[in-house]
């Protein structure tokens, strides 16, 4: 039998829950709920709290269905038309929340996988259908969790601005090769080759659910006026750890959409990438035209507030 890690106590799939799941995939219609008064609240917030911890604790493979049983309903119970839960009080809590936020391939997860290690901490993500972890929504999170909650997300919302937590950064250069990569193993585009480069950086800007570097960037920061915030840069941080061993019990789709692969990748702009993973290689993989795609964009300005660059026109130097 399963045991929840955190207190050691055995798990098994409660009947309201197997019976809640029988009613969820019947052909009887939902009836709407209606918003619950606040004499509810603490009794709700308690249920969803054992909820999660009970998750928490169901990680191996022969868990899979019990955790999915559990997130199911979770969902169902507390995602869907639920007012009640205030996401302003949700901020509060007992213990921190840290939201860690940053434009795709800013070395965000690996960031996480070293907080959780100092901290303690249980990892959420705040995008919907994330393949990792538990969504999380601030007006649905129980205030006594009690524990760090780390919160990762792409977007850099306004939701955002008094909450504490890290703004991940990475010169933006660097970020289009491995994003390159994985939109197009995620089938988004076709851009391949090293003259395509150019069009993928355009294509970030005009077509990209996230937008360009730049205009991601410009948003992420104006976040540190409110809370507490640490700018975190990619190059700074510390770490054992290479893509590889972040990536070592993933299923091959995850592995692949990292570019852990052993595809001859000769003439494309991700060649000198896939030779030095994790280090600075944009200047093997741009051309003239990629740069100046990349400065056309409004980059260079943030390049040069974040330090990643001295001259202004660096792209005329490529």
């Amino acid at each position: 039998m399963p045991v929840n890690m955190r207190t050691q106590t055995p798990i098994s799939l409660p009947r309201r829950i197997a019976g809640k799941l029988l009613r969820m995939a019947g052909a009887t219609p939902a009836i709407a709920a209606a918003p619950r008064p606040g004499t509810f609240f603490a009794e709700d917030e308690q249920q969803l709290q054992d909820y999660l911890l009970e998750i928490t604790g169901l990680t191996r493979p022969e868990d899979t269905a019990i955790r999915q049983a559990l997130e199911q309903l979770i969902r169902y119970k507390y995602y869907d038309g639920q007012p009640w839960f205030d996401p302003l009080a949700r901020a509060e809590s007992k213990e921190p929340l840290l939201f860690c936020i940053s434009f795709p391939r800013s070395g965000v997860t690996r960031f996480i996988d070293e907080l959780r290690a100092k901290t303690g901490g249980d990892v959420y993500e705040a995008m919907r259908n994330a393949p990792r972890h538990l969504h999380f929504e601030k007006r649905w999170q129980p205030r006594g969790y009690p524990c760090t909650r780390i919160i990762k997300d792409h977007r850099p919302l306004t939701d955002y601005l008094h909450d504490d937590g890290y703004l991940l950064v990475r010169d933006g250069r660097d970020c289009m090769i491995s994003l390159a990569w994985m939109t197009r193993a995620g089938g988004r585009h076709q851009f391949y080759k090293q003259d395509e480069l150019k069009d993928f950086i355009a294509w970030t800007d005009k077509d990209y659910a996230f937008g360009s570097w730049a205009s991601h960037t410009r948003r992420l920061l104006a976040l540190k006026a409110g809370g507490s915030k640490t700018v975190v840069r990619y190059e700074d941080q510390k770490s054992e750890k290479s893509a590889r061993d972040v990536m070592g019990s993933a299923d091959e789709k995850t592995r692949r959409a990292w570019g852990i692969v052993d595809d001859d990748l000769t003439g494309s702009m991700f060649e000198a990438w896939q030779k030095s993973r994790g280090k600075s290689n944009w200047r093997q993989s741009f051309d003239r035209p990629a740069a100046k795609a990349f400065h056309d964009t409004g980059a260079t300005e943030l390049l040069l507030e974040l330090g990643y660059e001295t001259d202004r026109d660096w792209w005329k130097q490529v």
